[in-house]
């Protein structure tokens, strides 16, 4: 709710810089487009630079300890589970992302290994339901570095509205023991 809240007082802010354009002067409307911007990138969460600096896959000559971690966007979220009490991915993001229960006290995310079609796949978890799965591109990098220790920097769910999916983001971290 919080993020809803900081998305509508940006609009407004955005959309009051034309009556501070055209009553009160050019610097009133260029204080109001910032601060309209300002809501609304500390609705969207994290910084996107950072986002976009952490992404960046590592080479296939990069030794073993240099994977930090890794930025992606959650796969098949569109997709149906097979089981469970909420069967729709869009309707546990959609959850997820309005804070409805049962995430309306937090929630855990992980990782869980299963095969598909003989090859290694992720599944996202969050809590017991599953979201999504790991993009394909990154699988060879969770099994290269499957003897250590991860944890969940960040998850976020985006989208949603008219005629629009829920996705999400994730970053996980590898740690060094």
């Amino acid at each position: 709710m919080k993020r809803i809240a900081f998305y509508f007082i940006g609009g407004c802010c955005i959309i009051s810089s034309f009556i501070g354009f055209s009553q009160y002067g050019i610097a009133t409307g260029i204080i109001c487009i910032v601060v309209g911007v300002l809501f609304i990138s500390a609705a969207h969460g994290t910084s996107s630079t950072a986002s976009q600096q952490e992404s960046t896959l590592p080479s296939s000559a990069v030794q073993q300890e240099e994977i930090r971690g890794l930025v992606f966007n959650v796969a098949g979220v569109s997709f149906s589970n097979e089981s469970g009490r909420i069967r729709s991915r869009q309707s546990i993001l959609r959850k997820i992302h309005f804070e409805d229960p049962p995430f309306d006290s937090g929630y855990e995310v992980r990782l869980e290994r299963y095969i598909f079609e003989d090859a290694p796949a992720y599944y996202v978890y969050v809590n017991d339901y599953i979201v999504g799965n790991v993009p394909k591109e990154f699988i060879h990098y969770l099994e290269e570095n499957s003897d250590r220790k991860y944890v969940v920097d960040y998850f976020n769910t985006y989208g949603g509205g008219k005629n629009k999916n829920f996705g999400a983001e994730m970053k996980i971290s590898f740690i060094d023991t």
